[in-house]
């Protein structure tokens, strides 16, 4: 049964933002030991690595998927040069035509993102030990995330169809397939939310961004890639780096709260990202740092939207405000999930 009453008896010298930090902490603690966990009836650990492994699978579907019809596009973007060239009268015709061809590649693609996008999320769902259905809040996080890639992919089309960007269109293609890993970690995230559930932001074995080696609180690779200290950052970003314990440890509610999680495209690695997240204990020992309730990540190095032209084609004007209108937010869950 609960204490009807606490008191709590601190030294005289204690100061405002330690009280805070103590209080903090000690609701954390009951919260462990007096409220009902958000998620009542784990997923055996089987179940978990199985729905792993699923996706890992769904990814390289998706990605073969993509990939076929991201050559068949740059084959008919690609053909349109030598067209104009050879039939000047043509180009008009042509245009309208490739205006058409892109609506129905959109639409011939819609349904299918929307299909992996959901399962994804769902397989991160039971990753993270939660055998359900998409609650609504996370329906509408996976709508979202949806939209935002759906902004990207018309900038790649532009891209084709204007023959611009740096890099191979099939290579690129690839890389837009990694988003989908996005959407697995936030289901992962999203399945329990519980005070007492913690993750880790962790880097592996390859060569990171700094906006990765803040969120995994690695200040000595950060220093020697951007040459910034620890209170740089934190003032630029407005959270502790690395998350209470500067280890890269957060409550799973915490990384939802900062909206970032990895593959994302508002990394600065974005889907190339090689990050993962990791369930672990909650850290020993008191926090370095309170984690600020209104904190949002904000990339040190963010990219930009617009191809190598960047006032060319209006379009991608039109692409860059949707993907901004639509960038990962938090979608806090009303009511109990399915």
């Amino acid at each position: 049964m609960a204490p009807s009453n606490l008191r709590i008896v601190l030294p005289d010298a204690t100061s405002e933002d330690e009280v805070a930090q103590i209080i903090a902490d000690l609701l954390e603690g009951l919260d462990a030991v007096l409220m009902a966990k958000a998620l009542r009836n784990p997923l055996p650990r089987a179940e978990r690595s199985r729905a792993e492994a699923q996706f890992a699978r769904l990814q390289h579907d998706f990605a073969d998927w993509f990939v076929r019809e991201a050559r068949q596009a740059d084959e008919i973007f690609g053909a349109m040069p030598e067209i104009v060239r050879k039939a000047p009268m043509v180009a008009g015709e042509l245009n309208g035509l490739v205006d058409r061809y892109h609506l129905r590649f959109r639409a011939r693609t819609s349904p299918v993102f929307k299909q992996f996008y959901a399962r994804a999320m769902e397989l991160g769902l039971r990753a993270g030990g939660a055998g359900r259905s998409l609650a609504d809040n996370e329906q509408r996080l996976n709508d979202r995330v949806r939209s935002n890639e759906y902004a990207y992919l018309d900038n790649f089309l532009m891209d084709m169809r204007h023959r611009e960007g740096t890099m191979d269109y099939t290579r690129r293609a690839v890389l837009y397939a990694n988003a989908l890993r996005e959407a697995y970690w936030q289901g992962f995230t999203y399945a329990d939310l519980s005070r007492d559930r913690y993750v880790r932001w962790d880097l592996g074995a390859a060569e990171h961004c700094g906006d990765c080696l803040v969120l995994a609180g690695d200040d000595a690779l950060l220093f020697h890639y951007l040459g910034m200290m620890r209170s740089e950052v934190e003032e630029q970003t407005g959270y502790p780096m690395g998350g209470r314990w500067e280890t890269g440890v957060y409550s799973a509610k915490e990384l939802t709260q900062l909206a970032i999680f990895p593959q994302s495209g508002a990394l600065h690695c974005t889907t190339n990202c090689k990050c993962r997240l990791e369930e672990v204990p909650r850290p020993q020992g008191t926090p370095v740092k309170p984690f600020p309730s209104a904190a949002r990540f904000r990339s040190l190095e963010p990219k930009p939207f617009h191809g190598p032209r960047r006032g060319s084609i209006p379009a991608r004007g039109r692409a860059a405000r949707r993907a901004d209108r639509t960038a990962t937010l938090q979608h806090p869950r009303k009511g109990r999930a399915r």
